[in-house]
């Protein structure tokens, strides 16, 4: 899910735990791909961070992300307690929100990747659109 009020990128640890239930974040009720390893690149720890209905903590890591052969090294919050779960809660598998929350917020490190630091503007055109497939 893309959530433009959010600057941070949070995806769901390979050990994330929904805190209410003591069980894995890839069961009901929160049912997501639980796929990320920041034991990789682990930085940081953090805690009762806010995003997109969750209250998460875990760790910081590097990370590329990429849009198209644009790639880029940014912090990920990766999600190992999710305690609370206040978005669409108990609605089965959510595909929207499978593998994490894009954080595309106008503070997001996101970006910097479209903006040539030497004259402040941007190098692409992004057009945004609701998904009217479904």
């Amino acid at each position: 899910m893309m959530d433009l009020n959010s600057d941070n990128t949070v995806v769901w640890d390979h050990s994330c735990v929904y805190e209410p239930t003591g069980l894995s974040c890839k069961y009901q009720p929160v049912a997501v791909q639980t796929l990320f390893n920041s034991t990789a690149s682990y930085q940081q720890a953090y805690t009762d961070y806010e995003t997109s209905g969750y209250l998460v903590s875990g760790n910081v890591s590097l990370s590329t992300i990429c849009n198209d052969d644009n790639c880029k090294i940014i912090d990920i919050y990766s999600a190992t307690t999710i305690s609370e779960d206040n978005w669409l809660q108990n609605v089965g598998t959510n595909q929207y929100l499978s593998n994490g929350v894009l954080g595309y917020g106008p503070s997001s490190p996101f970006w910097n990747q479209f903006i040539d630091p030497a004259t402040g503007s941007s190098q692409f055109s992004i057009q945004l659109a609701e998904d009217l497939s479904y």
